[in-house]
């Protein structure tokens, strides 16, 4: 039904005349648009009526203006997903689609555009194992302190992944290490001063060895004094060769325990007498106590 007016009401025997006739079908040709026609909205329940048009090939067909309107409505209403046609949309219509419009499983790697899934994307522990390529994980991408004993396998971490003076004593296990270090050796017969230090640890033995050659040719004899850094402590192995021309090799051995050395450090000297020193070659092994 049309919202305007009427440009003239006749009245019982009057004449029509062709301005009036004229003047009534302009009326008409110029009022009949969307803003002069009546609504198909007189309240709510009619505002909010709509009609399924069907689908291809089984199609519903409007018989009026108001059942256009209807099936407009309905697929309005399907469009933006809501309880009405003129509900507020799950999307706008820039092309943002609400979760309510998408089916699960819809969105496939080809609809992600590369580079859009950022930290804030990610569920906490979204990413396994299998998700990361294999070689993909760099220095870099560790953070400091992060990886812990458990997350190395037993056996792992060989000789060249410790760099250098990094195992301090404090790193060893009681009872676990073993070492050979090495003194000096003398050939000018004077009398030989020579530390050796080793890293050994608690609970150990100290097993001090080595050799002596002297000039036997005059009759030599002596003694090795090793002293630890205990104050006052000190232990004496003698040495002697018989009197026969030519040189003669003497070992010797003793065993000092961990009480006996605080700080893994001996001093070696060598008296001699009767004769010349020739050479002296002395070692320390720190070894566990109940080691082979």
């Amino acid at each position: 039904m049309a919202i305007f007016s009427r440009v003239k009401t006749w009245v019982s025997n009057e004449v029509l005349t062709a301005s009036d006739l004229n003047a009534e079908f302009d009326n008409l040709l110029t009022n009949t648009k969307p803003t002069s026609i009546e609504d198909y909205s007189t309240n709510t329940s009619e505002m909010q009526s709509s009609a399924d048009p069907g689908g291809v090939g089984s199609e519903s067909l409007a018989t009026s203006l108001a059942g256009e309107i209807q099936r407009l409505r309905y697929k309005i209403k399907q469009i933006i997903g809501g309880a009405q046609w003129y509900s507020a949309p799950d999307f706008d219509l820039t092309g943002t689609l609400g979760t309510s419009n998408i089916a699960d499983g819809a969105i496939t790697s080809a609809k992600i555009l590369d580079g859009t899934i950022a930290t804030g994307d990610l569920a906490d522990g979204a990413v396994t194992t299998v998700k990361i390529s294999d070689s993909n994980v760099t220095e870099a991408k560790i953070g400091p302190g992060a990886v812990t004993a458990s997350k190395l396998a037993n056996l792992s971490v060989d000789t060249g992944n410790i760099i250098a003076n990094a195992v301090t004593a404090a790193k060893v296990a009681n009872g676990s290490a073993y070492g050979t270090y090495t003194g000096t050796r003398s050939t000018d017969g004077t009398i030989l001063s020579s530390s050796i230090q080793t890293n050994g640890v608690r609970d150990s033995v100290y097993l001090v060895s080595g050799w002596v050659d002297g000039d036997t040719s005059a009759g030599w004899y002596g003694y090795i004094r090793i002293a630890g850094n205990t104050s006052g402590l000190y232990k004496d192995v003698y040495v002697s060769t018989q009197a026969v021309s030519g040189f003669r090799t003497t070992p010797f051995c003793i065993v000092m325990n961990d009480s006996d050395l605080s700080t893994k450090t001996i001093t070696l000297s060598i008296t001699t007498s009767g004769g010349t020193l020739v050479n002296v070659f002395a070692n320390m092994i720190a070894m566990p106590r109940g080691a082979p």
